[in-house]
């Protein structure tokens, strides 16, 4: 089992381009540092045995709306649910299954399109594998607090 860990991101505009800090601060074992090392390689970094994600791309510019079926690239497929918040930011809720991978689905909190084009992961991205005929969480990032100044 990994301790959670604090991944902080500040974006400062300095004339025409922006600073970015990331800070993460989390206490591990030897062994999973080269795990904690993949994450930040680039997106679309996983297992083999890990659920997919590339086809929630295909969502990046569109607005998302509660209580709809969409069907993604692959076989994947968004059921979303209620608006709720998240670290004081607006979300639709939903259900991310793919046809690959029957026993997982990730519960995903996804913001308006301004707000996501501000932040480096979704409000809420839970991985869960089916173990006993129930889900069980593998994997959860969860923003804890936003701030915005224009």
């Amino acid at each position: 089992d990994r301790n959670p860990g604090t991944m902080t991101f500040e974006i400062l505009p300095e004339g025409e381009r922006f600073r970015v800090k990331m800070i993460y601060d989390s206490l591990e074992k030897p062994e999973d540092i080269e795990k904690l090392s993949k994450l930040f390689v680039g997106f679309g970094h996983r297992e083999k045995s890990d659920i997919d994600l590339i086809p929630l791309l295909a969502i990046d510019e569109r607005e998302i709306e509660p209580n709809r079926d969409l069907v993604l690239p692959g076989g994947a497929r968004l059921q979303t649910q209620e608006k709720t918040k998240i670290a004081g930011v607006d979300v639709v809720m939903g259900i991310y299954t793919h046809k690959d991978f029957p026993d997982q689905r990730v519960i995903i909190a996804i913001s308006d399109v301004a707000t996501r084009k501000l932040l480096f992961y979704p409000p809420l991205l839970q991985r869960e594998k089916q173990k006993g005929g129930q889900f069980q969480v593998q994997d959860k990032i969860e923003l804890l607090e936003f701030s915005y100044k224009k």
